[in-house]
């Protein structure tokens, strides 16, 4: 026997050595590597976990061999059904050059802990995508399948109804509707309640696609100065400063330490340079800059992500969006610039001016940090991260990466450096 295994491993290694390896071939040498893992092997002892459904990328250097983590609940004497645990798995690594092998281990280890008994009927299932699609014509059984999922929640793992709906149980004769791309709806198996509802296929091509207006409005008229105030006071529910300032674009605090923070804003009081069509005052070029800024973004998210502006309604996608707004010279030499979400507006400041090495100057000019704010926007109306802790990092993180991205999307060579442009001495 150990004659015949050792024939294999020979045969198996020459094999890597020439050429990539079929998928059994590589499942063999997985399957002894995770059979000798003692975190596998208890988590399959203690809670009904095995490793199923492998499935199989190639890379020019290497193989990966993907296992799922499935809890196999028991039903019946001669009945099962299977668990797939979102987001865990055990990847088996072969580098065919060395042909050297590394495991991937992502498991969920705590107890799984429901029977069938407690579960939500899946013969109410329609009735909850009924009410979820707004259909026009109830949907039929054969129009969608369940798949049986685990959602990790700390150290619980949630049973979930995984419901892929159709194409055509999407699609409407008598309405050109946005239902025609096919949909997942999680359902928490425990409550009935619907976790997310998400397409998983590009829209129609009937629908418009354009990317919604840009507006930009300058913020140097209409100013109001105060020490009285200073960047840490929020005003939003003071009435009478409100009413106060109702009709100046915006009001900055004077105070020292507060580096000329914008401290209201009223919009709709700042001068319209831009209107969506044309430069209708006299424009300067941070103007422009910022109008250029808008449409590389929209444009970005558009083509890449199929994202269009800040709409994430799909029942409005053929109405009018939400145009999306800059306010430039925000603030007193005022060093930054920031997505505001309470008013859904982009603001750039000046920067600190000066000729010292550190000094920043006009904000529109870093098309990465225009991406990077733009970018908080979408997130606040998507995943909506709170900002204290992890995350808070995870949108910043997010922020960074999309606007480098949208910044090499009209630089090709743009490195990873966030916001050189702004900077006297851009090789610092």
């Amino acid at each position: 026997m150990k004659f015949v295994s050792l024939l294999l491993a020979v045969f198996i290694t020459q094999i890597v050595h020439s050429r990539e390896l079929s998928k059994s071939a590589l499942a063999i040498m997985a399957q002894k590597t995770i059979a000798e893992d003692y975190e596998i092997s208890q988590l399959k002892y203690e809670n009904k976990m095995i490793l199923k459904h492998p499935a199989m990328r190639s890379h020019p250097e290497y193989q990966t061999l993907i296992y799922h983590q499935v809890f196999i609940e028991k039903l019946s004497a001669n009945k099962t059904q299977e668990w797939q645990m979102i987001g865990a798995d055990v990847r088996y690594h072969l580098n065919l050059k060395t042909n050297k092998f590394s495991l991937q281990k992502k498991l969920f280890v705590s107890k799984v802990d429901f029977t069938a008994d407690v579960l939500f009927s899946e013969s109410k299932i329609s009735q909850i995508l009924n009410q979820e699609l707004k259909l026009k014509n109830s949907i039929a059984a054969v129009d969608f399948e369940i798949k049986h999922r685990l959602w990790p929640q700390q150290n619980r793992a949630i049973p979930v109804y995984w419901v892929a709906v159709k194409k055509r149980a999407l699609q409407s004769s008598t309405e050109q509707l946005y239902h025609r791309s096919a949909r997942v709806i999680a359902i928490n198996a425990l409550s009935g309640e619907v976790i997310f509802n998400m397409s998983t296929l590009k829209h129609a091509t009937q629908i418009d696609f354009s990317i919604p207006e840009v507006i930009v409005r300058n913020g140097q008229k209409k100013i109001a100065r105060t020490a009285q105030f200073g960047e840490d006071d929020d005003l939003s529910s003071n009435q009478d400063i409100l009413l106060k300032y109702k009709n100046k674009c915006q009001l900055i605090s004077t105070q020292e330490d507060s580096l000329g923070v914008p401290l209201l804003i009223n919009p709709d009081k700042c001068e319209l340079v831009f209107d969506g069509t044309n430069f209708i005052n006299a424009a300067d070029e941070t103007a422009k800059r910022a109008q250029a800024n808008s449409i590389y973004i929209l444009k970005y998210y558009s083509q890449k992500l199929g994202q269009i502006g800040l709409d994430f309604d799909l029942n409005s996608l053929n109405t009018k969006r939400t145009p999306i707004v800059n306010i430039v010279h925000i603030g007193d030499h005022f060093d930054n610039a920031y997505w505001d979400e309470d008013l859904k507006i982009m603001v750039y400041g000046d920067g600190s001016g000066g000729n010292d090495i550190d000094s920043t100057q006009d904000y529109t000019l870093a098309l990465d940090i225009a991406g990077h704010e733009y970018t908080h926007g979408i997130v606040s109306q998507t995943a909506n991260f709170i900002t204290p802790g992890e995350p808070g990092a995870m949108n910043e993180g997010f922020a960074d990466i999309f606007g480098v991205l949208i910044e090499r999307s009209v630089f090709p060579n743009a490195k990873w450096t966030i916001g050189k442009m702004l900077y006297n001495n851009k090789n610092g």
